[in-house]
């Protein structure tokens, strides 16, 4: 019913002064009313009395009313108090636990909030968080700076140029606001993270995983999605060998084959042999063009069973000529490294006991020095020079071959065959570097060709052959760093000069002389024996797990890949210490999540404690507010005196993990419609079940979409706030003395702040009364207890008894402690001694402890509440990480006008859904409008037992918002009125409406060139106003859900501003959500039709052109 009775006497002023003037030519024709004179003033003071009486009159109606109410027991509400999630910030000296005492003060300028509950802020940090599906084998991480104290800010473009998979560059269309280390969102599918920026060119950190199209939206993640974003689950194994894996350009030719051995505990079987060939297979080393150290793939040429044995694979890497290996740090240990990579779920390969590596086809040298004389390798040359001499050096270079310790190395010589070396007495040393000084080469020998023998000294086809050196460094020879071999002459030489003096000139003859001149040069290892790796390691989730030991056969089976540990998707929290003693609180800012009791996840909560051995995870005892992480709130625990430090996602912390046992918290596939440019997960009518497909054009309701939720989505997390309670917009007065009670009946007393929103009313009565009720009282009615104190001097004995406030005393005897609360004005009333007990005579005998406070302003901003009121030590600074909500005023006389002949319907029992409506109304001051959809659930569908309630707050924004803290203030309220078959099964669901935001596109016709730019502003003000949901329309009342203005109204809202002619064309475009905004023939539709759980509000993107025409 309205909350504002019909009038008993309609006239205005106006029409009484209308009605003397029609009448007064019959009582006093000669009066003239043009002449305004005494008797004209005289008829418009009556006119103004009698106006004055009707105004009161029709004003009694609702004071009978309010007085009924009253008699019934209905007062004005108070306001209530907006809260909010605090965070106190302890300062970096703070070594131990501070404890945060409940109704510990802080303050946004004048607003004050004090905290609900004690709580205690620890000083560990929490240092990453990280979300874990076992199920999809993902691990996804916060975006950048989720856990910083700095507040992320919002980016958003597009891509200018289609991005291929493979990319690792993207071009923007703009970078302001960008930074590297940013990570972005590509589409909505894909995460990437930026490495560098250069103008409009993103560099990121790895190669894109997808194609994507040119104008495809680019977005900074700023929230947490668990298990969907940037998988940072990896499975590698690094197998690393300094010298074996030394390889090099050079100067050979062909491929480097690396062979590595497997062996497993069973026969290899041809899936098993698959896998292998699936598996990216790559080195660390130079890349060929830009000369970057990065990852290299190989090019795998063959993945088969050993012909020794089946328990062994071997797979054959080819790796080509022109980049070189380089060395690097894994897991802290500095080597050359080839690594096998198995994307998430495809880790299939069992288990190894040993794992051996060989390398063949190696280059050939790569420099040589005639002492210190550069040699070309690639044409014909003289390793000593044409005139060979005692202590001449050949230097031979070659990293590949040289570094290949423990190797069996075979050095050809290919002399040219015009030239025939004829060593005498000839003595050749060949040595290596061994680290501290030159070494000869031990176990030399030559080898034969064509039957002639070498004996290591260049004289015919053939060469040397050793075992390369165990301790055989580089060393800096002629500038350049590298293995060498040298070889030394130590005695005689190839022929000797003829000295020959004619005429006094002394002449030098070389034709004794013949050097050995060498046409190529080939190296190879003499046989491929297959080595044991330097080191092994296994890299998986987020960890380095050492395995050289198992890689040699020692300790038994291993893995390459490991799958996760985790048995349930997980979400972990890992603190950089431990969290002390005292109760710790935890906020985590939740985009809601709605769904029926039976969805909600179970979240069991743990932490790893010492249990003698190795560790274990054990269940933490936890206080949830967060329903299973669907709704913001906080987690509240005390932490256990067992729990460690855990190395986990290669951090070592104290983790604290929330397992979801049911696994409900997985991500559900996201849907699209094919076919169609409006992609979206789902749209549907109220009344019908249309499921994921594009609804066909039909009118304007097409358009009013409500985004479906089909299946249950992963939390969607705005931020994590440890040391976070909530604070409420309140202040608490201690033991205020009420006043001295006279004995009489009906005593009242008026506090000195208002509104009261909660008090204990306390009584000081004689000792010896108290001594004998004091258990009865103690033990009796709910509210009152008694207690004995002690004077200040010890001497005496003040016994003090707490009241029992009730809303009236209908229900109170004679010997009832009761007193009754005017909780807007602060007014304590008594009873009379046969209605409620009167208080005893005394001095400064009533007391009373009391918060006051609430209201509309305590809604403030976040980060708004910033000032510590209370001294707390090591405390450095407050804050709250989500706006404040929930505060309204108190209730006005026009509200109760309405709630109170709605409560003598509903009873306080939410049945019909006009008692939905009526019961979130009275949930808060600030509820402005309520509709209840029965029987339709989030997903838009019709389901029985379905509650749905749309809430839009008192606000002046074109769109108001519903706050969260409303939001479940109304949930609340509405939960404790409800059905248990509503109730129990989690079907009620309260939120904003659909807004369908109407964009108004006119030509304006005007007479006056003076008027076109205050028309045009004018125009845009009133129809933003027209527009608004809660104060727009014709009557200033907004809108009702379903309700939408038709073209016509604009028409007349427009020609009737001042300055307006006429209005020569108009049409209407209409958007809600991420639907497509859509253009209305208003030629064809003379009424907007829309869903009833849609509003109508003002886009603000009015186009209103105003253009001046002579008459």
């Amino acid at each position: 019913m309205s909350g504002k009775a019909p009038d008993v006497e309609p006239r205005k002023m106006e029409d009484y002064f209308a009605a003397v003037q029609k009448k007064a030519p019959f009582y006093v024709p000669e009066w003239r009313m043009e002449d305004k004179d005494a008797s004209f003033a005289l008829w418009k003071v009556f006119a103004h009395l009698i106006a004055g009486v009707a105004r009161r009159l029709n004003r009694v109606p609702d004071k009978n009313l309010l007085a009924f109410l009253e008699k019934i027991g209905v007062s004005l509400l108070p306001p209530q108090p907006a809260r909010a999630p605090l965070t106190f910030v302890l300062s970096g000296g703070a070594a131990e636990s501070v404890p945060v005492p409940e109704r510990t003060q802080a303050a946004a300028g004048d607003v004050v909030f004090e905290t609900e509950q004690a709580i205690t802020a620890t000083p560990a940090r929490l240092a990453v968080v990280y979300g874990v599906d076992n199920l999809s084998d993902v691990i996804v991480a916060p975006p950048p700076g989720f856990l910083t104290s700095d507040e992320p800010t919002a980016f958003a473009t597009t891509l200018a140029c289609a991005a291929g998979a493979g990319d690792q560059g993207l071009f923007l269309t703009d970078t302001g606001g960008l930074s590297a280390g940013d990570l972005l969102v590509l589409g909505g599918r894909e995460w990437v993270l930026v490495a560098g920026l250069d103008g409009t060119i993103a560099t990121l950190d790895d190669k894109l995983s997808f194609s994507h199209a040119a104008g495809t939206a680019v977005e900074k993640a700023l929230e947490f999605e668990l298990f969907r974003g940037r998988n940072e689950q990896e499975h590698i194994f690094y197998f690393g060998h300094h010298d074996l894996f030394n390889l090099k350009k050079g100067t050979g030719r062909g491929h480097v084959l690396i062979k590595l051995g497997l062996t497993g505990t069973n026969a290899w079987l041809d899936a098993d042999l698959n896998n292998l060939k699936n598996i990216t297979w790559e080195y660390w080393g130079e890349e060929g063009e830009t000369g970057a150290d990065q990852w290299l793939p190989f090019k795998v040429y063959r993945v088969k069973r050993s012909a020794d044995s089946p328990l062994t694979a071997e797979v054959w890497l080819w790796k080509k000529c022109g980049r070189q290996t380089k060395e690097r740090d894994v897991a802290g240990i500095r080597g050359r490294w080839l690594r096998a990579s198995a994307a998430p779920k495809e880790i299939g390969v069992p288990p190894l006991v040993r794992i051996t590596a060989a390398v063949n086809n190696l280059n050939g040298p790569d420099m040589a020095f005639n002492n210190d004389v550069p040699v070309n390798l690639k044409a014909s040359f003289y390793p000593f020079g044409k005139t060979p001499r005692q202590n001449d050096v050949f230097y031979l270079a070659s990293q590949e071959c040289f570094s290949k310790k423990g190797e069996p190395l075979n050095i050809e010589f290919e002399l040219t065959a015009d030239n025939d070396p004829r060593p005498e007495d000839l003595l050749l040393s060949w040595e290596y570097w061994n680290g501290q000084g030159w070494q000869a080469v031990k176990g030399l020998s030559g080898h034969l060709k064509d039957g002639k023998k070498v004996k290591y000294q260049f004289q015919g086809d053939g060469g040397v052959s050793f075992t390369c050196p165990v301790d055989f460094a580089p060393v800096e020879v002629n500038g350049q760093k590298n293995y060498w071999l040298r070889v030394r002459i130590l005695n005689g030489g190839y022929g000797l000069e003829s000295v020959i003096e004619f005429e006094k000139k002394i002449y030098r003859s070389l034709t004794e002389v013949r050097p050995p001149l060498v046409k190529a040069v080939k190296m190879k290892l003499k046989a491929s024996y297959r080595r044991e790796l330097d080191s092994a390691i296994s890299y998986n989730e987020l960890a380095y797990r050492p395995l050289t030991a198992a890689s040699k056969g020692e300790g038994g089976p291993f893995q390459l890949f490991f799958p996760p540990a985790d048995t349930h998707p997980a979400l972990y929290l890992g603190f950089d210490r431990a969290l002390g003693k005292g109760p710790v609180s935890v906020f985590f800012a939740v985009y809601e999540v709605v769904c029926e009791a039976a969805q909600v996840p179970r979240l069991v909560w743990e932490y790893f404690r010492d249990n003698g051995v190795q560790g274990e995870w054990t269940r933490l005892d936890v206080v949830d507010s967060t329903q299973g992480m669907t709704r913001s709130g906080t987690v509240e625990f005390v932490p256990p005196a067992g729990m460690i430090a855990q190395n986990k996602f290669g951090r070592d912390l104290y983790y604290l993990r929330a397992v979801d046992v049911n696994n409900k918290l997985r991500p559900a596939p996201r849907r699209s419609i094919s076919g169609d440019s409006r992609s979206v997960r789902g749209w549907s009518l109220y009344g019908k079940t249309t499921a994921y497909g594009a609804l066909q054009p039909e009118g304007i309701r097409q358009y009013i979409v409500w985004e479906k939720q089909a299946d249950f989505e992963a939390p969607r997390l705005k931020g994590i706030y440890p040391n976070t309670t909530w604070v409420k917009q309140v202040e608490t007065v201690k033991d205020e003395i009420i006043g001295s009670s006279t004995g009489l009946a009906g005593q009242s007393f008026t506090l000195l702040r208002s509104p009261v929103l909660e008090e204990e009313v306390s009584v000081k009565e004689a000792g010896s009364i108290v001594t004998l009720e004091q258990p009865v009282l103690n033990g009796s009615l709910s509210g009152v207890s008694a207690g004995i104190v002690e004077s200040m001097d010890g001497k005496s004995k003040e016994s003090w008894v707490r009241w029992q406030a009730v809303d009236d005393y209908s229900g109170s005897g004679p010997g009832s402690r009761h007193y009754v609360v005017d909780r807007t004005t602060g007014a304590i009333l008594f009873g009379d001694g046969q209605r409620g007990m009167i208080p005893p005579a005394g001095q400064n005998n009533l007391k009373i402890t009391y918060r006051t406070g609430g209201g509309s302003r305590g809604n403030v901003d976040k980060g708004a509440i910033n000032s510590l009121r209370t001294a707390l030590a090591f405390v450095d600074k407050v804050k709250n990480p989500q706006p404040a909500g929930g505060g309204s005023a108190a209730e006005s006389y026009t509200r109760v006008l309405e709630r109170g002949p709605a409560l003598l319907k509903h009873r306080d029992r939410a049945v019909t859904p006009e008692d939905f409506e009526q019961l979130a109304k009275e949930a808060s001051q600030g509820v402005a409008r309520a509709r209840c959809l029965p029987n339709f659930n989030p997903g838009a569908e019709i389901v029985p037992g379905w509650v749905t309630v749309l809430v839009v707050p008192a606000g002046a924004g074109a769109k108001p918002e519903l706050n969260p803290l409303m939001k479940k203030q109304v949930e609340d309220y509405l939960k404790d009125r409800m059905p248990c078959t509503v109730l129990a099964g989690g079907r009620l669901q309260v939120r904003g409406p659909v807004y369908v935001e109407l964009t108004v596109r006119a030509k304006i016709i005007t007479r006056s060139m003076a008027e076109v730019s205050a028309l045009e502003n004018l125009a845009f003000e009133r129809v933003n106003g027209y527009l608004h949901p809660l104060t727009g329309g014709s009557a200033g009342k907004g809108w009702q859900f379903g309700e939408a203005p038709c073209a016509g109204d604009f028409f007349k809202l427009l020609e009737e501003l001042d300055g307006a002619d006429y209005v020569d064309s108009l049409s209407l475009l209409v958007k809600t959500g991420t639907a497509p905004e859509v253009e209305v023939d208003t030629a064809k539709t003379a009424v907007l039709d829309i869903p009833s759980y849609a509003l109508v509000c003002s886009s603000g993107r009015h186009d209103l052109k105003i253009e001046f025409k002579e008459r």
